[in-house]
């Protein structure tokens, strides 16, 4: 119990992390540096799959029900746009939908 308390507590500190990729990726993109936008995608989903596994692993003790699987679907559409090569979709999605859902999860960790 101790451990996984721990874990979720090491996991709501991750995810401040997460935030300032978010912003780091949403300024790239809006300064029209799309390649280092880019670069930090990869390192940010092992985080965010990082958190999911805490979360999974943890579920017994949540607050409440904490399930970020709806952010496949928006990682999905992060890939599309990228392939459309449309970086202001990039930025918004992270900015505004992956953003919102870490932040209700940190919220209720």
């Amino acid at each position: 119990m101790e451990q996984k308390l721990e874990a979720l507590e090491t996991a709501k500190n991750y995810i401040n992390n997460l935030k300032q990729a978010i912003d780091k990726i949403y300024n790239y993109i809006s300064e029209g540096k799309e390649n280092n936008a880019i670069a930090l995608i990869p390192s940010f989903t092992e985080g965010v799959e990082w958190v999911s596994q805490v979360l999974v692993l943890t579920k017994d003790i949540h607050k409440k029900d904490l399930n970020i699987s709806g952010l496949n679907d928006v990682l999905k559409e992060v890939v599309e746009a990228i392939e459309n090569e449309d970086y202001i979709l990039v930025g918004d999605l992270f900015k505004y939908e992956i953003y919102e859902v870490l932040d209700e999860v940190q919220k209720n960790i």
